[in-house]
């Protein structure tokens, strides 16, 4: 092949390498989507998934200001969040958007728990109540059929402080003793264990 030729193939082959690197790019870029900050990727057999919460993500609880993770907030139990939208002097002028029913008239003594903009909130009676923080939507509940004799044996009403959430987990303990472990997507119970006789 002589010089001309070779330089015209060059000059053909070009644009269409071209091509194939920004597609191959484009790509990549869409399955390479980036973890959200805090997530330990070094866990074993990690993938990332919507609201998974990371061994790391805990600890570092009271570092993080979009989530909070513990009752308490974190494990110091600081109560304390960093974000500062609201302030002393746009306080007086916050207006609810939206609210929502538990759907009972029993004492409440929950705390909510939220994971990238998404609220867990327990209710009396063991209600589980999984919402979407910006529009109010409930997005799935739980609720546990409680034994009838349950309520003389209880000191302070049928209430539950909230739920603890780990990975792909929403974990409640119940008044008549066990524990549940609920999909934190779906609300459906992954498994129940029973922990002891509410009776004794």
């Amino acid at each position: 092949m002589n010089a001309m030729n070779r330089s015209g193939c060059r000059r053909r082959l070009a644009p269409c390498l071209l091509g194939l690197a920004a597609a191959w790019v484009s790509i990549t870029a869409v399955g390479a989507e980036e973890p959200p900050l805090g997530v330990n990727v070094l866990e074993p057999g990690f993938q990332w998934r919507p609201n998974y919460v990371s061994e790391d993500m805990l600890i570092h609880a009271d570092k993080d200001a979009n989530n909070w993770l513990h009752y308490g907030k974190d494990y110091q139990g600081t109560r304390f969040s960093q974000l500062r939208q609201i302030t002393q002097d746009n306080v007086r002028r916050l207006v609810p958007k939206w609210n929502m029913s538990f759907g009972v008239s029993d004492a409440q003594d929950s705390q909510t728990t939220v994971v990238n903009g998404r609220i867990y909130v327990t209710a009396s009676q063991n209600k589980v109540f999984s919402v979407d923080g910006e529009s109010g939507r409930i997005i799935w509940k739980y609720e546990r059929s409680l034994p009838g004799d349950l309520g003389p044996r209880l000191c302070c009403e049928a209430v539950n402080r909230g739920v603890a959430v780990f990975r792909d987990m929403v974990y409640m303990a119940t008044l008549d003793t066990h524990l549940v472990a609920l999909n934190n997507t779906t609300g459906r119970v992954v498994w129940e264990v029973k922990l002891g006789d509410y009776k004794t």
